[in-house]
């Protein structure tokens, strides 16, 4: 996967900077509108480029004219590296997160690279953070005591969801990945000091193929696996993020989970759909 998202990025010609544009490397998914980083581009009047986003082959080649390379997902730190290498311009992994600490340093970093000056004088963190707050808050007033799962598929960061969500009056029962990574040592640490029954469990061990995918209870599910080994009909139809950046990621994040729980899908149709590894059907 990482050789993979590299090898995208090897055809970009060496261009000069173009002073006002970022390019934002290695995602499967064009950011929402409102994600942070391109609400802080938009208030500066710059230019944000992406790959998903280009409809021809010179929006490809204008990648290459980033002031600053930026990338958000794991898999494309190697490759937006070596590019930043190549063509020797800054770089930036901001990963996503759901800690509003983190994602403040991250942005305050970004402003910092493009010269835009301090974060304040572009958002609001305190008022980004307590938008966050009500729309948890509104999620929880509809889902309430509800079980929730979660998988690794639906974000790179499910220990930091499930720890945002246990401090909000969620309950999260278990969250289906295959390893820990070392960003999220810190949440893993403090899951097992304030959540010791919440269930981590490995999605490519072959007894989940024959575990039963039944519930006594009704499960919120996040991400397709944890849909497909609880055999929820309600849940939160997404994978990589999808676009879901920073504070406004978090929002979004919890108008998802309250219009999943209220809105019944058929879980086995999509998750095939994602299986063919085609987009345009799910």
């Amino acid at each position: 996967d990482q050789k993979l998202r590299k090898a995208i990025y090897e055809p970009l010609p060496k261009r000069k900077a173009d002073e006002k544009a970022v390019s934002f490397l290695g995602s499967d998914f064009v950011l929402e509108k409102n994600a942070d980083l391109k609400r802080i581009v938009r208030a500066h009047q710059g230019i944000f480029r992406e790959l998903p986003g280009c409809k021809s082959w010179e929006d490809y080649l204008a990648l290459s004219e980033g002031k600053l390379f930026i990338s958000s997902y794991p898999p494309s730190k190697y490759g937006a590296e070596a590019l930043s290498e190549r063509l020797k311009r800054p770089y930036l992994y901001l990963p996503g997160s759901f800690d509003y600490e983190e994602i403040t340093a991250q942005l305050e970093n970004f402003c910092q690279a493009m010269g835009y000056g301090k974060l304040e004088e572009t958002i609001s963190v305190e008022g980004e953070i307590d938008a966050c707050e009500k729309a948890l808050e509104k999620a929880h007033e509809v889902i309430g005591d509800t079980a929730v799962a979660i998988d690794y598929l639906y974000h790179p960061r499910p220990l930091g969801l499930a720890k945002l969500l246990l401090t909000h009056g969620f309950r999260v029962i278990r969250i289906y990945l295959d390893s820990i990574s070392p960003e999220e040592k810190a949440e893993f640490e403090w899951l097992k000091e304030h959540a010791p029954d919440l269930q981590l469990i490995a999605t490519i061990q072959v007894k989940m193929r024959v575990l039963p995918r039944t519930s006594d209870e009704k499960i919120l599910a996040i991400g397709q696996k944890a849909a497909w080994f609880t055999g929820s009909p309600y849940f939160v139809n997404m994978v990589q993020g999808d676009g879901l950046y920073g504070f406004d990621g978090i929002r979004r994040t919890a108008e998802l989970m309250a219009e999943a729980f209220t809105e019944e899908k058929d879980t086995e149709d999509l998750v095939v759909r994602k299986g063919w590894g085609c987009e345009s059907c799910i």
